[in-house]
């Protein structure tokens, strides 16, 4: 995969590989984000139509552009089943749309997560690009703050919460059953759990060529994970991300960079909490 992949980097194709996992979905809105030399990260919020109330807690908090620079907001969704949801709206007001043309459910999500790092690869001034959950609280002055330290030397930066060892889920009556046809193997690569990834802009190019000569499989983290096992690239471990709800009266919330579980109310709780935290000096050491 590798060699394959610097091949079609050049503009080269390989011979003997054949693609099997082609994109079939286009863009219904794309939003006009252009990372500047000041940008760093593009945030890339997975959300579903309905949202909207969690989409516009974001747009107030962490997700506050004029409140933080260096990075640029998107949110990515699928079509809506019913017409009490008005995306044509909130695109107008907010430009910060990016739809594909299925419906939204949880195990399109592949298909999400590949559609929007599709786009993703197109914005190459951005260093890093993030993709993160609706219900996520972020601290993303602190996380650029760290993308900064660690500067743009790893190129193949692929970072959240680690499941070193995961297995398939071979009981046909669970939500994450894999069969053994669509996933023969017995144990998952390591994985960065779905709900907050960060990499860089490098390793999105490269995933974007490979994912369309790896077969298709409905959970997104995995995915990736393979995908990025057949590149040689291991997942890094970042102890600051967390996979389940950080409270704001915790000490160990004033170094969390990413954590899940908040509705639009405690992420606003949240957000006011972590810049009382900034406001009043706290020396935080990532």
């Amino acid at each position: 995969m590798v060699k394959l992949v610097k091949y079609y980097r050049k503009g080269l194709q390989y011979a003997s590989a054949r693609k099997i996992n082609e994109y079939p979905y286009s863009f219904t809105t794309k939003p006009e984000v252009t990372c500047l030399n000041s940008t760093k990260l593009l945030i890339l919020i997975k959300s579903a139509p309905r949202n909207r109330e969690k989409r516009q807690a974001i747009r107030e908090t962490w997700g506050n552009e004029d409140l933080i620079s260096g990075f640029k907001r998107v949110f990515v969704l699928g079509k809506s089943r019913t017409d009490d949801v008005n995306i044509e709206q909130e695109t107008q007001t907010y430009g910060d749309i990016l739809q594909l043309d299925y419906y939204d459910s949880y195990y399109m999500n592949t298909w999400k997560t590949r559609g929007a790092l599709i786009w993703a690869s197109s914005s190459k001034e951005c260093d890093y690009v993030m993709l993160v959950d609706d219900d996520y609280y972020v601290a993303t002055d602190l996380l650029i703050q760290q993308l900064e330290l660690t500067g743009t030397g790893n190129e193949t930066l692929y970072m959240g919460w680690v499941n070193p060892r995961s297995y398939p889920f071979r009981w046909k009556g669970s939500k994450w059953y894999v069969s053994p046809t669509d996933y023969p193997y017995n144990i998952y690569p390591p994985f960065v759990s779905a709900g907050s990834i960060v990499m860089s802009m490098k390793f999105i190019t490269d995933f974007v060529i490979a994912s369309q000569f790896t077969k298709h499989i409905k959970f997104d983290d995995v995915f990736l994970a393979i995908v990025a096992n057949k590149l040689g690239v291991a997942p890094i471990n970042n102890r600051l991300f967390y996979t389940g709800k950080v409270d704001y009266w915790d000490t160990q919330f004033w170094t969390t960079l990413t954590a899940h579980g908040y509705n639009p109310t405690e992420l606003r709780n949240a957000w006011q909490c972590h810049r009382r935290l900034k406001t009043n000096g706290l020396n935080i050491h990532l």
